[in-house]
C-alpha cells in the first residue's frame, strides 16, 4: 500500500475539523449572545437609572451594593458551565450550519414557536418552585424583593438546571437553523432581563394596557411582592388560563382591601 500523501491526510481530517469548528462557533456565539444581552442590559439600567427614577415601579427601592457584586461574582463563577451547556446542546442536537437558511417568516414563526414552549416549561417549572415541596429550590432567587437585571440569574444551581433543561433541551428536540436558535437564546434572555428592570417604561405601559397577553416587568415584580401570580415570563396566557394572573390594578385593590379590613378589625378589637 502507498503511503498517505499529506493532502490526502488534511482531506480525511477535513469533516472532523468542519464538526469541531461548527461545535466552536455555536458554543462562542451561544454563549457571547446571552452573557451580553444580560450585561448590556443591566449596564444600561445603571446608566440611565437617575434619568429613569420617574419610571421606578418602587421608588422607595435603593439596591443593594453587596447583593449586585454577589450577583456578578456568581455570573463569572457559571461561565465554566455556561459553554459546557452550549456545547452539549450542539452535541446533542442536528443543528447545522450548512443547511439552507430559513426566510424571515420562518424565522420569526419558529421563535415565537420555541418562546411559547420554553414559556410553557417555566410555568410548570414555577408553578412547582412555589409548592411546599420545592420552594427550598427557588427560595434563593426570592430572597429579594425589589428586582434589578443583575439579579435574573441569582438563584441555586438546582433552578438553573431546572429552567436549562426546558430552555436548551428545546434546541436539542426540535434542532433549528442555528440562526434561529441565536434570536431564541437572545429574545428569552433580553425579555427576562428586562422583567427583572424594575421599570415601567412607557413601552412597558403600552404593552400592559393594549398587549396583556405579554408579559412585563410590572407583572414580574408583582410576582416577586405577591408569590404564587404572574408564574409565566414571555406571556400571561397561562396565568390567565390557570387564575394566577395578577394586574397592578387588581394588586392595588388587593392592598385597600386587606388596609379596609384591618381598619375594622381594630376597630371591632376596640369596641
Amino acid at each position: 500500500l502507498e503511503p498517505m500523501h499529506a493532502c490526502d491526510r488534511l482531506l480525511a481530517w477535513q469533516p472532523q475539523c468542519s464538526m469541531l469548528h461548527d461545535a466552536a462557533s455555536y458554543t462562542i456565539c451561544g454563549f457571547i449572545i446571552t452573557e451580553c444581552t444580560v450585561v448590556g442590559t443591566a449596564l444600561f439600567f445603571d446608566v440611565m437609572g437617575p434619568s429613569l427614577a420617574a419610571y421606578k415601579i418602587h421608588k422607595e427601592h435603593v439596591r443593594s451594593e453587596a447583593l449586585k457584586q454577589q450577583a456578578i461574582q456568581e455570573r463569572l463563577a457559571k461561565y465554566k458551565t455556561e459553554w459546557i451547556i452550549y456545547l452539549c446542546t450542539w452535541l446533542l442536537s442536528s443543528m447545522d450550519f450548512g443547511s439552507e437558511l430559513p426566510s424571515l417568516a420562518t424565522i420569526t414563526i419558529q421563535v415565537a414557536g420555541l418562546c411559547l414552549l420554553l414559556d410553557v416549561w417555566i410555568y410548570a417549572a414555577h408553578w412547582w418552585m412555589h409548592t411546599r415541596q420545592g420552594r427550598d429550590v427557588h427560595h434563593k432567587h426570592h430572597s429579594f424583593r425589589y428586582v434589578d437585571c443583575w439579579f435574573v440569574d441569582h438563584e441555586s444551581a438546582t433552578e438553573s438546571m431546572l429552567i436549562g433543561v426546558g430552555k436548551h433541551g428545546l434546541l436539542v428536540a426540535f434542532s433549528p437553523h442555528p440562526c434561529v436558535a441565536f434570536v431564541y437564546l437572545w429574545l428569552t434572555k433580553f425579555w427576562n432581563t428586562i422583567a427583572h428592570c424594575g421599570y415601567n417604561l412607557p413601552i412597558f405601559q403600552f404593552i400592559d394596557t393594549h398587549l396583556p397577553f405579554i408579559g412585563t416587568p410590572n407583572g414580574h415584580e408583582l410576582h416577586h411582592f405577591q408569590g404564587e401570580c404572574n408564574l409565566a415570563i414571555f406571556t400571561t396566557v397561562l396565568d390567565f388560563l390557570f387564575g394566577t394572573t395578577l394586574r397592578s390594578v387588581e394588586a392595588d385593590r388587593r392592598k385597600r382591601v386587606d388596609k379596609s379590613r384591618g381598619v375594622c378589625a381594630a376597630s371591632s378589637e376596640q369596641g
